[in-house]
């Protein structure tokens, strides 16, 4: 895919418009998702083969379109961004035959791991089993699918890697766009110090940060090689301060902070791997010195704007917190995964099943009389599926340690590191809420290598 400065130009502009659709006419909006997916799904099983792949773009692309999708209402089943992808991926390996070789086999068994505990699904009715079951395991299936798919793909920089973190960009360019529109004006007064719905479109604050986290590292991403995402270096900068400026308005930490953490990881890793990785990459150190300037003054004026509220937020601050000199930086969840460890210690075979610890989790907390929401997805897994679900999570932390171990290319490695981060830390917090932690893993396996015209750029 040959994207010009002019088409990417293009492209943004109507994916600014697009949000606005998105707002005020959602009819045509989820027309042109319709639309899209259908002639994505198409397209895949015509053109894409082993030589002339395809699909990535599209997966890239409805990766950051799916939290727009869900927050207009443009679909009726909710984890449709999750099957989606796994059924454009279906159609790849149909076409290219590669169905009957899937690779790598682990993965296999890690599918296998998590269905185990299928049996013990016990709700109110056969219809509300289904629901759990789909929101639970959706999200792990569809990450095995992504290491399918992505797994050791050869992608030229610039043409395949670059163009897919684009592609993946631009409907988060939509979100923003929805997002000030329906938030409006700020109003100091109900700003309150937990996750603020208002300045997250009337949407769940947690997966905005998470997606707008998303694009602020992308941004970053094209710092660091020293390739603007949008086609200038100044557009890239004020994206990322717009990006910063959103995600802090939200109060939702994990979603600011986990971008932050992978990126200084990654850098920290392989500047021990490669010793000369500093002194032949001056320019880029510059750049990310000067986007961590950006989001310092993002982060700035957004606790001016706040009146020092953001600032307290972060330093753990609760609404009784002037009565009772109590702080939280974790918003109940390590009373969670503290009860999960407790459920895995009773239940340590199979667990209680996908969606099942919700309830224990209830009645220990609030009774049984409403519902207390998962989030993290470690302490579920081992909640939820027992001894399965350890050595399911003993194959998502190995097998990044395996890829990095095999690797020598400096490049690889670090996106290895960098994306399995973020994807680990968005789990972390925020479960499989979002499609995103499954591409992210999936897509750090990438294999990239030299483009036709230019090299890559870490050295």
């Amino acid at each position: 895919m040959n994207l010009t400065k002019r088409r990417k130009f293009y492209l943004i502009l109507f994916h600014l418009i697009l949000g606005a659709f998105a707002v005020y006419i959602p009819f045509l909006f989820n027309v042109y998702y319709v639309l899209l997916f259908i002639y994505a799904a198409s397209e895949i099983s015509k053109k894409e083969t082993h030589a002339n792949r395809i699909g990535h773009y599209y997966i890239a692309y409805f990766v950051g379109l799916e939290l727009l999708i869900r927050i207009s209402k443009a679909i009726v089943i909710d984890q449709f961004g999750k099957y989606g992808i796994i059924l454009l991926i279906l159609i790849s390996f149909i076409k290219t035959r590669k169905i009957y070789d899937i690779q790598p086999k682990v993965f296999i068994l890690f599918i296998g791991l998590m269905l185990v505990s299928l049996i013990l699904v016990d709700s109110a009715t056969f219809r509300r089993d289904l629901d759990l079951i789909s929101f639970y395991l959706s999200g792990p299936i569809c990450l095995a699918f992504c290491v399918f798919y992505f797994n050791d793909f050869k992608m030229e920089f610039n043409k395949d890697f670059m163009n897919s973190l684009f592609l993946s960009f631009l409907p988060i360019l939509s979100l923003v766009v929805f997002v000030f529109i329906k938030s409006g004006a700020i109003d100091i007064d109900s700003i309150v110090y937990g996750a603020n719905s208002n300045q997250s479109g009337g949407f769940g604050p947690n997966q905005i940060s998470v997606i707008f986290g998303y694009g602020m590292m992308v941004l970053f991403i094209g710092f660091i090689f020293r390739n603007s995402i949008t086609g200038n270096y100044f557009v890239d900068g004020f994206l990322l301060f717009i990006l910063v400026y959103r995600i802090l308005l939200t109060f939702s930490r994990g979603g600011f902070i986990s971008p932050i953490i992978a990126i200084i990881l990654s850098i920290i890793y392989i500047s021990i791997r490669s010793k000369s990785f500093i002194s032949s990459n001056k320019t880029a150190i510059f750049a990310i010195i000067g986007g961590f300037v950006l989001v310092l003054f993002g982060w700035l004026r957004t606790n001016e704007v706040t009146g020092n509220k953001l600032e307290e937020r972060y330093e753990g601050y609760t609404g009784d917190t002037k009565y009772t000199d109590r702080r939280e930086f974790t918003s109940g969840r390590d009373r969670l995964v503290e009860l999960e460890l407790d459920i895995f210690y009773n239940n340590w075979v199979l667990g209680v099943g996908p969606g099942m610890a919700g309830k224990v989790r209830s009645e220990k907390l609030r009774g049984g009389i409403s519902k207390v929401a998962n989030h993290t997805e470690f302490s579920r897994m081992l909640a939820e599926h027992g001894l399965y679900g350890l050595f399911a999570l003993i194959i998502l932390f190995t097998f990044p340690i395996s890829k990095l171990r095999r690797s020598k290319n400096i490049n690889n490695s670090f996106i290895i590191v960098l994306f399995v981060s973020l994807s680990m830390l968005t789990m972390s917090h925020n479960a499989h809420r979002l499609v995103l932690p499954s591409f992210l893993y999936g897509f750090a396996f990438v294999n990239i290598i030299k483009d036709r015209k230019n090299d890559t750029v870490l050295r």
